[in-house]
């Protein structure tokens, strides 16, 4: 009798444990009727079209291209011995880009900006994070192209230093166009190079319009932050597709076990919390971009309870979510890298109206061109010196601003006494 007792109890917990566990599971599904958005259905960014040969061709041009030698070092540091030595290891190279931009290269690169094919290899982030594309390439190649034309505006030949700020801003516009996080924000960097070149080492009076409004305007920017981030939202809503193998794909130590323990996944849920983050993200980017929301779902949504609603869900967008804290290095510094070029910009229709640079002119101009601060929304604001600023000497975010060093003339940049990145 107590044998038979204790196993109709032994029985009875089993039957009481599956149930439930069977109601922890089939729960968010009796009691979440909302109806799913999937981001991917915008399909803002397709694989490149077969037909497309310029990222062939720049690979077969770029295989043997190394790394940028003294990459803290721009032109004016090297001195000549070096900028000559680098200049002729690569002087086939310079000559062979220079040949297929003229020829075939300068229609190549200049996509329809309403194509959705990406022009490079786009990366979903948390699935080959192992796989560099050509990006890489292009920046030591645009580094390589403005150290030429350094070289030759020493030699009073403005025509190639000229043509190579062209293939210079051509390539960033490349790159900008689809492209994925890493991409983009190898894009800011290229662009912050040109802008910099452009700005201080070319010689004033080849600093006009016709060169600066060549550079990517501040809504190519955003253009180019919002199919970025919608691949890495439609990598995420890839994730929750199947989120155990992933997350086991991702470390092998993952232990399933204790998320499906938690009470379920709700697949819907989980891909209206992706959509609406990228959502959010997407309009935020038209306003001023310091008040974009960093780290929004991991502190919302992050479980607090054991039985929470969609614990899987949540925890994967607390972890891996879509804004996250690493978005806010690349939106400052692009908008410092955004800032220097609207203050270049402004410089060189100065130049041309024959208006001294001070802080009313440039005030002006800035208003003029329709040119605000990107991180307020607001008109540029001058300190004490008539210099546009856009972070105070001791803000903490200048720590996320690449090369902040720099000074472009009419622009605060770092205080001198901060290390150099």
């Amino acid at each position: 009798m107590a044998f038979r007792s204790l196993r109709n109890g032994v029985v009875g917990l089993v039957i009481g444990a599956l149930m439930v566990f069977g109601a922890l599971h089939a729960w968010p599904y009796l009691v979440y009727w909302e109806t799913v958005e999937d981001v991917r259905t915008q399909q803002l960014v397709l694989a490149p079209r077969a037909d497309d040969t310029t990222h062939r061709d720049l690979t077969a041009m770029l295989n043997d291209l190394e790394p940028w030698p003294q990459s803290p070092r721009f032109a004016q540091s090297l001195n000549a011995d070096e900028r000559q030595a680098y200049l002729a290891r690569y002087q086939s190279l310079l000559a062979a880009v220079t040949t297929w931009y003229r020829e075939t290269g300068a229609a190549q690169l200049s996509a329809d900006p309403e194509d959705k094919h990406a022009r490079l290899p786009v990366q979903l982030s948390g699935f080959s994070p192992q796989d560099q594309p050509l990006s890489l390439s292009l920046h030591t190649l645009n580094r390589l192209l403005l150290l030429y034309a350094y070289d030759a505006l020493l030699v009073a030949q403005p025509q190639p230093a000229l043509e190579a700020i062209d293939i210079s801003q051509a390539l960033i516009h490349f790159v900008l166009h689809n492209p994925d996080d890493q991409q983009l924000a190898l894009a800011v960097a290229m662009l912050d190079d040109t802008v910099f070149f452009v700005g201080e080492l070319m010689p004033p009076a080849h600093l006009t319009p016709a060169v600066v409004d060549r550079f990517p305007t501040r809504a190519q920017l955003v253009r180019s932050f919002r199919k970025a981030f919608w691949l890495r939202a439609a990598t995420i809503t890839r994730i929750a597709d199947e989120p155990y193998h992933a997350f086991k794909a991702m470390n092998p130590n993952f232990n399933a076990m204790k998320f499906r323990l938690m009470g379920g996944y709700h697949r819907g849920a989980t891909l209206n919390m992706i959509s609406e983050d990228y959502a959010a993200f997407a309009a935020a980017l038209d306003g001023p971009w310091q008040a974009l929301r960093y780290d929004q779902r991991a502190l919302q949504q992050a479980p607090s309870q054991f039985f929470s609603f969609n614990p899987v869900g949540r925890k994967m967008m607390a972890v891996g979510g879509l804004i996250t804290a690493q978005v806010e290095p690349l939106i400052i510094n692009s908008a410092v890298v955004a800032a220097r070029t609207d203050v270049v910009r402004a410089r060189a229709h100065l130049a041309e109206a024959g208006l001294p640079l001070d802080a009313d002119n440039l005030a002006a101009m800035l208003h003029g061109l329709n040119l605000k601060d990107p991180l307020t929304g607001a008109a540029y604001r001058f300190n004490d010196q008539g210099v546009v600023q856009v972070l105070t000497a001791d803000d903490r975010r200048w720590r996320d601003v690449q090369q902040s060093q720099r000074v472009v003339k009419g622009l605060q940049a770092r205080a001198a006494n901060w290390s150099v990145q």
